[in-house]
C-alpha cells in the first residue's frame, strides 16, 4: 500500500471527527436516516400517529461489488394504539412506499405488545407479534445492515422479545422475509438475530461499552419448485465489539465474522473484518447539528446476507464477482435541523478504496415528520 496516499486519506476523513472534540457526541448511527414506524416514535396507547419521510439517497459508487443507485420516493406510516390492559397494547395501521417513477407499496402494520412488570431482580421483558420493532431499532453494525433497506424494505414481521435490566440491553427476533405456496418457483427465506448491549463502566456522560451480535439466514424449503441448481442452506455472522463515549466523542471498534459452513451461495466459506468507527456531532444551536466521523473497514471473504454491500466481498448479484480483501475509509459528513415535530437531514460520505486508491461518493437527503392528530 502507498503509505502516503493512506496518510492523506486519514487526513481529511478524520480532521472533522477531530476538530468536533469539543463538542457533545452521541451513538453513530447508520449513514441513513432509518424510521421505526413501531418502534420508539410509535403511537401511545389511545392515541393515533402520523409519519412522513421524503428520501433521496444516491450512491456514486464504481466498483465491481456494489454499483451506484439511487432511491428517491416517499414513505407514510398512520397508526393507531389500543390499551388491552394494564400489560398489553394493541398498535394497527397501514406503511406506504412510493418510488418516485417507479412502484407503490401498501403493507400493514399490526403489532400485539406483552410487556411485563419492571423489576430490580429481573428487569423487564416485552414480547412481540406482528410488525417488529425492527430496522435500525435493532442496532445493527452497518456492515451487517444495510442502509437502503431502510429505503426500500424497513418493515419486518414475527416475533421479538426485548429486554432491559440496569445497564444490559437484549434484543432476539426471527423474521419472515418471503413465504411461499405450493410450487411456487422461489425459496422460503428467514432471518433471525439477537444483539446484546452492556454498559461495563459509566460516570456521568462518560461510559464504555460490550455489544454482540449474531445473525442467521435460511433459504430453503420442501414445497417450492426453484430452478435446479438454486443455493439454499444457513448462513451465519456474528459481531463482538467495544465502544467508549465521552461528553465529546464516540469511537468504536468491533470484529466481524460470517460462515457459510457448505459454501453453496457463493465461493466463500468464511471469513471476517474489522470495523474502526469515530464519531461526533457538535451542536450549532438548539436546532442545528453537525455529523463528523470516519469508519475504517478491511475484511477478507466477509459476506453479510443483510448488510451493506459496500463492505462484502461477493456481489449481491452475481455471486461470481468476488474480491477477496476490502479495504475501506469510509467520511461521515452531513448537517442536521431538529424541531419538535420534524428532522431535516443531509449526508455526505466519501468513500476510499485504500486497495484500488479510488475516491466515490454517497449523497443523502432526508425529511422526517412526526405529527399527533
Amino acid at each position: 500500500m502507498n503509505h502516503r496516499f493512506f496518510s492523506r486519506c486519514c487526513g481529511v476523513l478524520l480532521v472533522g471527527a477531530l476538530a468536533a472534540s469539543t463538542a457533545q457526541a452521541q451513538l453513530p448511527g447508520y449513514s441513513v436516516v432509518a424510521a421505526p414506524w413501531m418502534g420508539a416514535d410509535a403511537a401511545a396507547p389511545g392515541t393515533a400517529r402520523v409519519h412522513a419521510l421524503a428520501y433521496l439517497r444516491n450512491t456514486e459508487y464504481f466498483n465491481p461489488l456494489e454499483e451506484g443507485q439511487t432511491w428517491f420516493g416517499t414513505q407514510l406510516a398512520v397508526q393507531r394504539a389500543w390499551e388491552v390492559s394494564p400489560q398489553i397494547t394493541f398498535r394497527a395501521g397501514a406503511w406506504m412506499n412510493h418510488t418516485y417513477g417507479g412502484t407503490t407499496r401498501l403493507l400493514p402494520l399490526v403489532q400485539m405488545r406483552y410487556e411485563t412488570a419492571e423489576s430490580s431482580s429481573a428487569g423487564r421483558w416485552q414480547w412481540l407479534a406482528g410488525t417488529l420493532d425492527g430496522a435500525a431499532s435493532h442496532g445493527l453494525l452497518e456492515p451487517l445492515y444495510d442502509a437502503s433497506r431502510a429505503l426500500e424494505d424497513p418493515l419486518e414481521y414475527g416475533l421479538q422479545g426485548t429486554k432491559r435490566m440496569g445497564r444490559w440491553r437484549s434484543d432476539q427476533w426471527i423474521s419472515w422475509q418471503k413465504a411461499i405456496v405450493y410450487a411456487e418457483p422461489a425459496l422460503e427465506r428467514i432471518w433471525a438475530g439477537t444483539t446484546q448491549h452492556l454498559d461495563v463502566w459509566s460516570r456521568g456522560e462518560q461510559r464504555v461499552s460490550l455489544l454482540a451480535q449474531a445473525l442467521w439466514s435460511h433459504a430453503g424449503g420442501q414445497i417450492d419448485a426453484s430452478p435446479v441448481g438454486t443455493p439454499e442452506g444457513n448462513r451465519f455472522n456474528g459481531a463482538l465489539g467495544v465502544s467508549a463515549t465521552g461528553g465529546l466523542l464516540e469511537a468504536q471498534a468491533a470484529r466481524l465474522f460470517y460462515s457459510d459452513p457448505l459454501a453453496r451461495f457463493s465461493p466463500v466459506e468464511q471469513g471476517g473484518g474489522l470495523l474502526l468507527h469515530v464519531h461526533a456531532q457538535p451542536r450549532l444551536n438548539a436546532h442545528h447539528r453537525l455529523r463528523l466521523g470516519a469508519t475504517y473497514w478491511n475484511a477478507s471473504d466477509f459476506v453479510a446476507p443483510g448488510g451493506g454491500y459496500l463492505f462484502q466481498s461477493v456481489n449481491r448479484y452475481d455471486p461470481t464477482v468476488y474480491q477477496k480483501e476490502r479495504r475501506l475509509l469510509i467520511g461521515r459528513l452531513g448537517w442536521d435541523r431538529f424541531h419538535q415535530a420534524h428532522h431535516l437531514s443531509v449526508r455526505v460520505d466519501p468513500v476510499v478504496d485504500l486497495q484500488s486508491k479510488t475516491l466515490e461518493w454517497a449523497f443523502s437527503f432526508y425529511w422526517q415528520m412526526h405529527l399527533t392528530p
